[in-house]
């Protein structure tokens, strides 16, 4: 699904010669040159999106974080607020429930 709005976080694993990951990744933000937000709107989207960009270092400096979100992760799919069709996950944290 294209969108000229949509703000990715996209994860480039390092890997070795054989294509197994090494354990490295390269986290990078991207959207399209032409998104239509205004301004400010843009601005907290993306501040937005590098925080959540952020949480891979976060992790590694705080292992411990991993834990906690794994158990997040475990309560909402316990809820069934998560919709994985077409391998995207898609949850709607405001309102808790799934997006369709």
């Amino acid at each position: 699904m294209y969108k000229p709005e949509i703000f990715s976080v996209n994860l480039l694993p390092s890997m070795d010669k054989d294509n197994v990951w090494t354990g490295g990744l390269y986290v990078t933000i991207s959207t399209d040159k032409k998104n239509p937000l205004e301004k400010n709107s843009y601005n907290d989207l993306m501040e937005y999106t590098q925080i959540v960009a952020s949480v891979v270092a976060y992790m590694e400096k705080y292992p411990s974080l991993r834990g906690k979100l794994m158990d997040f992760l475990d309560e909402i799919e316990e809820e069934n607020m998560i919709n994985d069709e077409n391998n995207i996950v898609q949850v709607d944290f405001q309102n808790k429930k799934r997006v369709h």
